[in-house]
């Protein structure tokens, strides 16, 4: 079972770039910039947290956070983001009465 974790994973993500390209097509602003914002916010998370007395103590894969290269930090950090973003989605659909609604990130 935990052979498919990084396979889901990466399947999140390849989800939240459709949704980027689809949001961007569309010219939806809002809906695109906010899947930037969240991959960006998720790789400099990472890329910091990379940098602290805790990376060692996180295991990715094989590695630990401290010692993966920057494009592995960076695709982390990417699914990381788009597994977030996918939890999200999940709340907005189970919450019908829209008891959790947040105002969008920005205007459209």
């Amino acid at each position: 079972m935990l052979d498919f974790v990084p396979l889901i994973a990466l399947a999140l993500l390849v989800v939240q770039v459709v949704n980027f390209l689809k949001y961007a097509k569309a010219k939806n602003a809002n809906g695109a910039l906010t899947i930037f914002l969240a991959w960006t916010a998720g790789v400099a998370v990472l890329l910091l947290f990379a940098q602290t007395d805790f990376a060692s103590g996180i295991q990715v894969g094989d590695a630990t956070l401290d010692t993966l290269n920057l494009a592995s930090l960076i695709v982390v950090g990417m699914t990381l983001a788009s597994t977030g973003s996918f939890a999200v989605d999940v709340k907005k659909a189970l919450d019908t009465s829209d008891s959790a609604k947040v105002p969008p990130l920005f205007d459209e």
